[in-house]
């Protein structure tokens, strides 16, 4: 409510809500219940996130103009992590489309049951996508199989942990990296950046789809995950393999404690050592 204090006069309480014209409400609201992508795609290992739209929802009751404009910034940056809440969303997108339309960035922790399909072709502007795969066994991938087929997004958060050599492993994570490899690789043309969870397992087929991906310009890694691969000649190889994008801008490696490390372990790899003008350490 902050933000409301700032901008309106101390008498607006009595002010007729009516004569508020659209746009000017929707900047308004849209500072009170947006969040930035960088808070709203943070990885678990990082900064807990805040969410003010949790918050401040209460401010959709002032009227029904308030709520008619305000609702649809509540599906701009849309978390799904359990059947149910996924069930529930693509109840409300089939009624109420524009909602839908609304939605600019995913974050997938969960619920990949066939309703996400509905949901992601309902969503038109998806621009930023956040792919958990720590997904049990038990789980349907039916919906998430589907609809990475139907998304085109130009940034691509990805979550797997693989820590002190030991990852959870089945046949639904296997199969769901297989299929973001061949989009990656193939499929989505508008992919720009591509961010990798710290811990994240990297691969000889994730490394080649990296590789491969035609737009991208740039990723992003955990500083210490690259220190690790570069100790391996195998999982070395592998960083070799992406950092041989032809359109590959910069290689950003979040975390500078291991800057020293990685530096030294490039100088005696050559085929890195050339490439290694693309890294970039960013706190």
């Amino acid at each position: 409510m902050t933000v409301l204090k700032t901008i309106f006069p101390p008498h607006f309480s009595n002010m007729p809500r009516r004569t508020i014209p659209d746009g000017l409400l929707h900047d308004i609201l849209s500072a009170c219940l947006t969040i930035s992508p960088e808070l709203f795609f943070r990885f678990p290992t990082q900064v807990p996130r805040t969410s003010r739209t949790s918050r401040n929802t209460q401010l959709l009751r002032v009227s029904k103009q308030w709520l008619r404009v305000g609702r649809p910034l509540l599906y701009s940056s849309l978390t799904l992590s359990e059947a149910a809440r996924t069930k529930e969303v693509a109840f409300v997108l089939k009624h109420d489309p524009r909602l839908g339309r609304s939605i600019r960035y995913l974050r997938l922790e969960g619920g990949y049951c066939k309703e996400l399909l509905t949901i992601v072709e309902l969503a038109s502007s998806i621009e930023g996508l956040y792919v958990n795969l720590e997904i049990e066994s038990s789980d349907s991938i039916v919906g998430l199989r589907k609809s990475l087929h139907i998304l085109k997004p130009r940034v691509l958060y990805l979550h797997q942990l693989n820590l002190a050599g030991l990852r959870r492993q089945n046949k639904n994570i296997t199969e769901s990296r297989e299929i973001l490899e061949s989009m990656i690789s193939e499929h989505w043309a508008a992919l720009k950046r591509v961010y990798l969870s710290d811990a994240f397992p990297i691969s000889a087929t994730m490394a080649a789809a990296l590789q491969n991906a035609p737009a991208a310009e740039e990723f992003s890694i955990c500083t210490s995950d690259l220190k690790v691969w570069l100790s391996s000649s195998a999982t070395a190889a592998y960083v070799q393999t992406l950092m041989q994008n032809p359109h590959l801008g910069a290689v950003k490696c979040r975390g500078r404690l291991a800057q020293k490390s990685v530096c030294n372990l490039l100088q005696d790899i050559p085929g890195l050592w050339v490439t290694s003008a693309l890294l970039i350490f960013v706190d």
